[in-house]
């Protein structure tokens, strides 16, 4: 983990919840220190089944991972009992978001085969470094 908490807790700004997941909430945040918009997703650690070192590893192997398709890690830090990590904001939403968006009329097959090698690329990136996306 990076920095130290008060400067990290100084430096983000929360400013909407973007969406839950089983192991946190993930916020719209700013960067006060470079004006950014990120995502701080945030992890009641009490509330964690995993413990922390098994935590700790999966973020180290975070900052190594640079693939145009993969969300960027930016840093991380605990905050109470609250980890919390920072990343690449995505504005553009999630693929659940996008499937909603169509509402039942689905997508072309052009649009599905371009949407499953850009996933099959990512996914490939990641075992070629033996990790494995959980989510």
């Amino acid at each position: 983990m990076s920095e130290s908490p008060k400067s990290s807790e100084e430096r983000y700004h929360l400013l909407e919840s973007v969406g839950e997941g089983a192991n946190g909430t993930v916020y719209r945040a700013l960067d006060r220190q470079t004006g950014e918009t990120v995502a701080v997703k945030v992890i009641n650690l009490e509330e964690s089944n995993e413990p922390l070192e098994e935590i700790q590893t999966e973020l180290t192997a975070l900052i190594g991972v640079n693939h145009r398709f993969l969300v960027k890690y930016h840093n991380s830090f605990i905050k109470g009992s609250e980890l919390n990590i920072v990343m690449e904001y995505m504005d553009c939403g999630s693929l659940g978001n996008l499937l909603q968006e169509v509402d039942g009329v689905g997508f072309d097959e052009a649009t599905i085969a371009w949407i499953m090698k850009e996933m099959c690329e990512a996914l490939s990136y990641l075992h070629d470094r033996r990790l494995l996306h959980r989510d």
